[in-house]
């Protein structure tokens, strides 16, 4: 089939842009030393996610359970639900849990460290928890400086049905930026923040496994990486006009477009 025989509006995705789009994500997170774990919310497809952990240990990140559901079925069984846990939702991933190798878990408030406990203690298991910090961009995680990270660092390490998998963040302000520099400087502070605050962590005798940052545009700026142990970037997959507007990546690396139909003219 031609393109001009298409129905339009009609989604559009170059497989060979697509392909060496993630090609490059991983490769480059192999010369930063970092596992990729990309987070598939831009495009909820298994055939997608299986191009982007091609040289990687297969682990990806979600927004919702449904996206983890789905993505086990499609055969990955490492995954990371990124967003801090509603405690409504807890029971349905530790069901999934129980399916696969692992389903890691986000939290950034005692209420929801405390509902993870109540539930995992009642069937008798333990949960993997990442504790979220915000490094800037004030939409969720716990205030680096506050006392409640130290406070929930201890509290997920010491408890019984919590496996403390580490500290997570997502430098969502990089988006704010307006150039590769802003976005490389964004990268930075991210860096030096989580690996500070693991830092710290460990001096006080909790052992801190993973160190896990990333977007797009931070991903794709920085060039150092020393201290983290895993990056989460996704949009990079496709790109669209926004990344080139901040120099993540050119034009001819957009992966998705639009075809549409012009049916007026001035």
């Amino acid at each position: 089939m031609h393109l001009d025989d298409l129905p339009t509006p009609a989604a559009l995705v170059d497989l060979d842009r697509l392909e060496s789009n993630a090609k490059r994500m991983a490769e480059k997170a192999l010369r930063l030393g970092v596992r990729l774990r990309p987070h598939v919310k831009t495009h909820k497809c298994v055939e997608a996610a299986r191009i982007q952990t091609d040289l990687h240990f297969g682990g990806l990140t979600v927004s919702t359970v449904a996206e983890a559901q789905a993505f086990a079925a499609g055969g990955f069984s490492d995954i990371t639900y990124a967003v801090p846990i509603a405690p409504q939702k807890i029971g349905d991933a530790a069901d999934l849990h129980a399916e696969i190798d692992n389903l890691n878990l986000l939290v950034d408030h005692p209420d929801t460290v405390r509902a993870i406990e109540e539930l995992a203690v009642s069937r008798s298991i333990t949960l993997p928890v990442f504790l979220e910090i915000d490094c800037g961009g004030g939409r969720s995680g716990v205030d680096p400086a506050g006392d409640i990270a130290q406070l929930l660092v201890r509290r997920l390490a010491d408890s019984e049905a919590i496996d403390f998998r580490g500290l997570l963040t997502h430098a969502g302000h990089a988006y704010s930026a307006r150039s590769r520099s802003e976005a490389y400087e964004v990268a930075c502070e991210e860096r030096n923040l989580m690996t500070a605050i693991a830092a710290e962590v460990r001096d006080l005798g909790v052992e801190i496994p993973e160190v896990s940052v990333g977007s797009t545009p931070t991903v794709r700026a920085i060039d150092d990486l020393t201290g983290v142990t895993e990056a989460r970037p996704g949009n990079y997959v496709f790109n669209d006009v926004f990344q080139t507007a901040i120099g993540s990546c050119d034009l001819d690396d957009v992966a998705f477009s639009v075809l549409a139909t012009v049916i007026s003219v001035d």
